[in-house]
Formats: structure tokens, C-alpha cells, sequence
């Protein structure tokens, strides 16, 4: 029977205001995670990732590391994670964004295999490509004095508001937008 997790993803530095809760198969490798966690966090996936779990470091397939160093075919399941264990995931190693990935709970659960990955709870729209998680502040900081930016990000097409995250549509979007991070990072 395959086994579903429920992950609690924070932006670290950020965590109250951008995070997501999400839904994966656990047989899923760390590279499929990496995805999730880039799609659901609207990011353009233009840079690599590593994860970090208990002291070990876990590189993305296209890094230019040793083959046994690159995580593409490292299952979830091979962690050995139980419920309160934490992982930290890096993205674009020259900013430095930093995600707390926490397992909540680990089900048997085949009514929720066609359907996963998928968020389940989450607040804020995401992060900003190429923008530091203080810059991120800065600007959340400005939207709650103001209700808006005084210099407007425009972010994948529109303006960017950390209030605009809406679990519907990124649910819609998910795995069309994890397919497309698939053929990027091969």
C-alpha cells in the first residue's frame, strides 16, 4: 500500500506569512519533492537545489556533482522519515532561499494516489526569483503599511502581492507547472 505524507513547508525568515501544507506520495523521489515545493511556491525554477537531512547534503540531477552525489533517483521513503522530523531544502544557492520542511503525518491512504501531489492549506503568493528573503520583507512590509508597493514587482506577468495565494488555482496549475520543472532540471 503506498503511503501518503503530509509535509508542513515554511519560507524561512518568512515562515508565518508563506507557507504550504502539502500532500506527497512517499515513494515520490527527493527530486519530485523539489518540484512540488517550487511549483507550489510560484518560483520560475531557474536555479539548483539541495537538500539537507540529518547532516547529509542531497543535490538536484543536474547539478554537475558525481552521480552518486545527485538525488534524482533517491526515494523520500529511503530517508526513513517519521512525523516531527525536519529537512531544509536550499534553492539558488547565490540568494540562498531556505525551506523547513516538516513531516506532520505518514498514512496509508490509495483513495489520495491519483490526486497527489497536492497543497492542502497555505498563505502567501511565494517567493521572488532572484530576490532575497530580506528584500521579500522588505516589500511584505511595505504592502501591510501601505496596501501596496510604491515600485510595483512585476512577477511572472503580474504584479506581486504576498496576500494574492489561492489554493484553487494553484492546485490547477500544479502539475502542469511540476511536468514543466521535470524537463527543465533532466
Amino acid at each position: 500500500m503506498n503511503r501518503i505524507m503530509t509535509l508542513q513547508i515554511s519560507y524561512c525568515e518568512l515562515e508565518d506569512l508563506i507557507w504550504r501544507e502539502v500532500k506527497i506520495n512517499e515513494d515520490s523521489t527527493l527530486d519530485d519533492l523539489a518540484y512540488l515545493i517550487l511549483a507550489s511556491f510560484d518560483t520560475m525554477a531557474n536555479h539548483l537545489y539541495r537538500f539537507e537531512v540529518e547532516g547529509e547534503s542531497y543535490y538536484c540531477a543536474n547539478s554537475e556533482l558525481e552521480e552518486d552525489e545527485k538525488i534524482s533517483n533517491c526515494k523520500i521513503s529511503d530517508l526513513e522519515l517519521q512525523p516531527g522530523d525536519e529537512i531544509i531544502m536550499e534553492y539558488d544557492f547565490g540568494i540562498g532561499h531556505e525551506f523547513s520542511i516538516c513531516v506532520l503525518s505518514i498514512v496509508e491512504d490509495e483513495s489520495l494516489i491519483d490526486r497527489v501531489p497536492l497543497i492542502i492549506h497555505g498563505e502567501g503568493r511565494g517567493i521572488i526569483d532572484d530576490c532575497s528573503a530580506e528584500d521579500i520583507g522588505f516589500a511584505i512590509e511595505e504592502i501591510d503599511i501601505t496596501g501596496k508597493l510604491r515600485e510595483p514587482i512585476i512577477y511572472k506577468g503580474t504584479e506581486w502581492d504576498y496576500r494574492d495565494f489561492n489554493i484553487k488555482t494553484a492546485n490547477d496549475d500544479l502539475h502542469k507547472e511540476i511536468e514543466e520543472m521535470e524537463k527543465r532540471f533532466s
